[in-house]
């Protein structure tokens, strides 16, 4: 909803709402079959989300620049349930998976994930077509998270001599601020620079509290957990108008992404991880890991041509990825993150737009990104020169759209394809993710006050593998699962204008 109180005041404001409940999550057993996932009991695995969004954007404009504040507000709750039954039976080697056997019987892992956020940004944004062009502004957030794991079953007192085999509950909150500015000069009417910096601080606070016989103690033990930093990340461009509608540029820009601390990793106890930290030269998992920071170096260009029925923007990019932010798995299924290592990212993009006719229109656009790690640390089952994790090296997305008027309303099709080569992720081991194409297409009519489309979502019915997942409990070589995409989907929708 939009108010618009007179032409130097306005007042936007926006909600959503989402809640799922199914009974199981977008996963299958890689390989199917049950040389994959062997399921001796019939342990359901329901998945429940919430989410809820609210958005509060105000401006005012004075004659020489707008003031722009954005609010917003959002919370999630998932809950989630795991089979861990297969898991506990090959962690431990148990003589059989039933209780009068020796076994722990059927075992699940339950995780509750409750998570929300404030955010504030003020910014001054100069108008008008001067020489010089600035902003101005500041950013504050809050995020909390909390989560809740147990894992129930029947026989875990007789097997592990206690009630929780692992009571996991974690609180964590997270306030970031920053203060930010951007200035432009047109050196000549062609040729404009433009600086920006950004001040940013964060200081995480929170705690991990266990209890169970992972975690060697029947009785609840709290560890604290901690991480701040504060820096600068400047940006630089330089473009020039070589001719009218073709502009060419280059840009330079340090980012920076928050640490955080770690889960505690047990070294004692049934599934102590100490011969695993031992054989890393710790003798404890670190209790918090730093911000990684990225400089990305880009040269490109942005033409409109024949009338402006034809546009073209293509950039290549060169990034630097220091003190990455990597998961550092133990042969106890345990985990932690630690800052190992440095990155390379070279890549290309291309985006191209035709009007073909008054009634025709084509956009394409396409991506090769060459991803490598240059240098990392034991423990983390990558190696220098390979090919960073969840990077497609190639990816296009391809539309055509026709509109026609009829009568006071105008008729549309469109039809897209979205092409995602090749990647690997990183669970247990190191896997391999084949590539996919999606074709999606909708019909129907719009107009003023309505319009309604007949779609059809994955028009070929393709199965992608989209992620491996890692697992609630903890990852074992056995058990390997895939995220995967929706089916085809035929359906309609209807809109009301106002």
């Amino acid at each position: 909803m939009r108010y618009q109180a007179n032409d130097q005041f306005s007042i936007t404001a926006s909600g959503f709402y989402q809640t799922i409940n199914q009974g199981g999550l977008d996963y299958f057993d890689n390989p199917p079959g049950t040389e994959a996932h062997y399921q001796p009991f019939d342990v359901p695995e329901p998945f429940y989300d919430t989410f809820r969004l609210f958005n509060l954007v105000a401006e005012y404009a004075f004659p020489a620049f707008t003031v722009t504040s954005a609010t917003s507000d959002w919370s999630r709750t998932q809950s989630q349930s795991q089979d861990a039954s297969e898991t506990v039976q090959t962690t431990f080697d148990f003589p059989s998976f039933y209780i009068n056997q020796g076994g722990a019987g059927p075992v699940s892992v339950i995780e509750v994930d409750a998570t929300k956020q404030f955010s504030e940004e003020m910014r001054l944004a100069s108008t008008g077509d001067t020489r010089i062009q600035w902003l101005v502004g500041g950013f504050y957030s809050t995020y909390t998270y909390g989560q809740l794991q147990t894992n129930p079953g029947p026989g875990i007192e007789a097997a592990f001599g206690t009630p929780n085999l692992l009571v996991i509950q974690v609180a964590n909150r997270l306030k970031q601020t920053a203060a930010f500015g951007e200035a432009s000069y047109k050196i000549t009417e062609a040729l404009k620079a433009t600086l920006g910096l950004r001040r940013y601080s964060y200081s995480q606070d929170g705690s991990v509290t266990e209890s169970g016989a992972l975690s060697g103690s029947s009785t609840p033990v709290t560890s604290p957990q901690g991480a701040e930093d504060s820096g600068v990340n400047p940006k630089f461009t330089l473009s020039y108008d070589l001719v009218q509608d073709l502009l060419v540029y280059g840009t330079a820009a340090k980012g920076f992404r928050p640490g955080d601390g770690n889960t505690p990793v047990p070294v004692t106890g049934a599934d102590s991880c100490l011969s695993g930290l031992q054989a890393l030269g710790k003798t404890a998992a670190p209790l918090e890991y730093g911000p990684d920071t990225v400089w990305s170096y880009e040269l490109g260009e942005k033409a409109t041509l024949l009338d402006r029925r034809f546009t073209i923007n293509s950039a290549i990019y060169y990034e630097r990825w220091n003190k990455v932010q990597q998961l550092i798995l133990l042969p106890c299924g345990f985990g932690y993150t630690d800052n190992v290592g440095t990155a390379a990212v070279r890549g290309a993009e291309v985006e191209i737009n035709a009007k073909l006719s008054p009634s025709w229109e084509l956009a394409q656009s396409g991506g090769y990104t060459h991803a490598v790690l240059t240098a990392t640390e034991q423990g983390t089952a990558l190696s220098p020169g390979q090919t960073l994790p969840n990077v497609p090296s190639f990816t296009a997305s391809t539309s055509l759209v026709f509109n026609h008027p009829v009568g006071n309303y105008t008729f549309v099709a469109r039809a897209s394809n979205v092409i995602v080569g090749s990647s690997q992720v990183q669970t247990y081991f190191l896997n391999s993710l084949p590539g996919y194409d999606i074709v999606k297409a909708r019909i129907g009519l719009m107009g003023d006050a309505w319009s309604s489309f007949l779609f059809v979502d994955n028009l070929t019915n393709k199965q992608a593998f989209l992620n491996d997942t890692n697992n609630y409990f903890s990852d074992i070589p056995s058990l390997n699962r895939v995220a995967t995409n929706q089916p085809r989907t035929v359906g309609l929708t209807f809109e009301l204008h106002r």
